[in-house]
């Protein structure tokens, strides 16, 4: 049997041992290569390392990790509540025109657009509606989900 880890974050700061205070060095490690081991003796046989939350440097983290170990492939996208990042909050979901994203949205879109392509990328997600916390609008989200659907059917 093969075990898939089909939702896993490995952001190099989620991840990093801190020494003990009385310890002499004040290195940080990092202990993902520990964390990928006892996956493994686990029977964790494949992994979906997710590329998404606060910005580019989860996906390119995630995109990182699965070109370096060939049991992790990559999952790349905007969680729902950076959705604002992408298509803005101020603007109602029956106005919001696709095309006119600001310089800085159109770009990360386009990152994403090119970068979903890539053969270790899998997946687009982590993506979706997220209304606990509403740190971006329901229409943002909504937005931002109907884009995604539309560039994984491509």
């Amino acid at each position: 049997m093969l075990l898939i880890d089909s939702h896993c974050h490995l952001e190099p700061d989620d991840f990093h041992l801190r020494p003990m205070p009385t310890e002499a060095t004040a290195d940080v490690r990092d202990d993902r290569p520990a964390i990928l081991d006892r996956a493994r003796q686990a029977g964790v046989g494949k992994l979906i390392v997710i590329g998404s939350g606060r910005g580019r440097a989860e996906i390119e983290n995630a995109l990182a990790v699965a070109q370096q170990h060939r049991h992790i492939v990559a999952a790349i996208g905007v969680h729902p509540h950076d959705a604002k990042n992408i298509e803005g909050d101020d603007v109602p979901e029956a106005l919001r025109d696709p095309s006119q994203l600001s310089p800085e949205a159109a770009a990360l879109w386009h990152d994403l657009e090119r970068l979903a392509t890539q053969p270790r990328v899998v997946a687009v997600g982590e993506t979706g509606l997220d209304y606990h916390y509403n740190h971006s609008t329901p229409a943002a989200q909504r937005a931002l989900f109907r884009r995604f659907v539309r560039l994984s059917n491509a």
